[in-house]
């Protein structure tokens, strides 16, 4: 199972966006990425140098993060369109 841990720069990105955004975004985290055995289903994973990052669209808005599979942990770095 993943853990979300999200950076300072995820957090201020967030409050950024209005209100319909940010609860579209939080619904789609809890159902889809936090407590799933693979992050692959719902999202892309890179490849070469960059095969612990992975990106998920959510409506207008691109979600990129690294996992890391010895402690799975999902790691938000930044939002944005």
């Amino acid at each position: 199972m993943y853990e979300l841990i999200s950076t300072d720069t995820f957090r201020n990105q967030i409050k950024n966006l209005d209100h319909s955004a940010q609860v579209i975004i939080e619904k789609c985290l809890d159902k889809n990425l936090i407590n799933t055995s693979n992050t692959r289903i719902h999202g892309k994973q890179f490849a070469g140098n960059l095969s612990k990052c992975w990106k998920c669209t959510i409506g207008d808005h691109r979600l990129f993060g690294e996992t890391d599979s010895v402690q799975m942990i999902i790691v938000a770095i930044e939002i944005g369109n």
